[in-house]
């Protein structure tokens, strides 16, 4: 199964291949780019893999329609699943200047198509195309512009409404437009910075994980998106924390610069080089969390006691025992954490234990190995976050990544949020409610000056901390300048 969705792959990007080179036979001008569609689903049996198509073209970008591919996230939750979506892709892009589009942007309602019926709102299709800005889009193209004519999209998709006359969706559409030309400078010279924290994509574990996993119900936690959804989890919860994640494969590790930090969701197919490179990153001062059955298996579902153990000693513990449960609780330094499917007991050697089991097992590790650390959680921890968002995860995984940052949000929430782009001396700031009317408080240094570009504001200084009120489902831009 597992070599004949890895055949499927490489022939549907054999035929890109092709495809591109008969392209560029006739037209060496533009730039070459694909659209990978459904991109929080392993969906290696149809041929798609993000990475293995950025290798074909100049750019890439994605289909974000949620009515079609958010469904397994929470209704609260899209606005992410469209940040995720458009972060996979800058991330997997080849270009030069890191350039990606989200390609195709739900424009209108949908009546027999996708997977669950959706009209987006004026506030979703603000929000959505704020997302993707924000995660450094250089642009976002609808689908569509006018409704389709025919077929069971018949009526559907469109900006315009049902009459060819503009909607309030293409007045959001023009709104977020009108802003950038007016600022195009501005927008110009700024970019995503550098990641706060890496996420490991490990196709061999996501492909694993759909073979051996059984339904598609993100609460039935051996589902065939096991791998997807903990790595999806592992994002929401950096996206909750106020963090800029980006992407990373296994062969990209060595990349990876000292004092960075990298996350690796229940990565349990693991071959030997991939643990090699971890073993290096953390020895050259790089910080290492891990959750699940890590370096369990190898690429094809057999057990490698050698991989086991090279990272059983960058974690300074390996797994004395599994047990399956559908809650483990696990006791930390300052009250429980619910755990997920199940509690990997630890055996330390070199490590320190930071949570137990209730039977008194060792179920968290912090172990200091060379220059860097690793943290060992033993139960589906990013898995958990992806069906359910607890405080008490978010404030573990902030303990152990102790990042601080000179413009953030202090009081972020999965509906309050803030993206930054930086360059040029400039900063542009998108502060974002899904909620009702409240105060955001951004941490911005007195030394620099903080102006809304997109309507009035209304935010009172105090020293290093603005206090700037939201209207419901407002959407603040800012410059900021030295």
């Amino acid at each position: 199964a597992i070599d004949w969705d890895n055949y499927v792959v490489y022939s549907l990007c054999e035929n890109l291949r092709q495809i591109a080179q008969e392209i560029r036979k006739i037209d060496t001008v533009h730039e070459l780019h694909v659209n990978p569609h459904d991109v929080a689903t392993p969906n290696y049996f149809k041929g798609q893999n993000v990475f293995e198509e950025a290798k074909i073209v100049d750019f890439v970008g994605c289909s974000a329609h949620p009515s079609w591919h958010s469904v397994r996230f929470a209704p609260d939750r899209i606005d992410q699943s469209v940040a995720y979506y458009a972060d996979l892709m800058k991330s997997a892009t080849r270009h030069k200047e890191d350039k990606f589009w989200v390609t195709e942007l739900q424009g209108g309602t949908n009546i027999f198509s996708g997977n669950t019926y959706l009209c987006p709102s004026k506030d979703d299709i603000t929000h959505w195309l704020w997302e993707s800005v924000g995660s450094g889009a250089e642009a976002a193209v609808f689908w569509c512009f006018n409704s389709r004519s025919d077929g069971f999209e018949g009526g559907e998709w469109g900006l315009l409404n049902q009459i060819g006359k503009p909607s309030d969706r293409l007045e959001a559409a023009t709104e977020v437009a009108a802003v950038i030309r007016d600022n195009q400078a501005l927008f110009d010279s700024v970019k995503t910075p550098r990641a706060d924290v890496f996420i490991l994509y490990s196709d061999a574990s996501i492909l694993l994980g759909s073979v051996e996993g059984n339904g598609n119900d993100p609460f039935y936690p051996r589902n065939v998106h096991i791998g997807l959804d903990a790595l999806v989890g592992a994002y929401l919860m950096c996206q909750d924390l106020d963090l800029n994640v980006a992407f990373v494969q296994e062969q990209d590790i060595e990349k990876l610069q000292k004092g960075d930090t990298l996350l690796l969701p229940n990565t349990y197919a693991l071959e030997s080089d991939a643990a090699k490179k971890l073993c290096a990153f953390v020895k050259d001062g790089g910080t290492l969390i891990a959750d699940g059955m890590c370096a369990m298996k190898d690429r094809y579902g057999v057990l490698t006691q050698g991989t086991l153990d090279q990272v059983a000693e960058v974690f300074g513990a390996q797994v004395e025992d599994i047990k399956a449960m559908e809650t483990p609780t696990l006791s930390l330094y300052d009250g429980d954490l619910e755990g997920r499917f199940l509690s990997l007991e630890l055996l330390p050697s070199t490590a320190e234990v930071v949570g137990v089991f209730e039977n008194g097992k060792c179920a968290v590790t912090k172990n200091s190995y060379h220059s860097g650390t690793a943290y060992r959680i033993g139960t589906m921890f990013f898995q958990r976050y992806f069906t359910k968002q607890m405080a008490a995860s978010r404030k573990l995984l902030k303990d152990m990544l102790q990042i601080e940052k000179e413009i953030c949000l202090l009081n972020p929430t999965h509906l309050l949020r803030l993206k930054v782009l930086e360059g040029g001396g400039k900063r542009v700031l998108i502060l974002k409610n899904r909620d009702a009317a409240q105060t955001a408080l951004l941490k911005v240094p007195q030394s620099y000056a903080l102006r809304c570009i997109n309507q009035p504001c209304d935010a009172v200084r105090n020293g290093d901390v603005c206090k700037v009120h939201l209207d419901s489902q407002d959407v603040l831009v800012f410059e900021v300048t030295l």
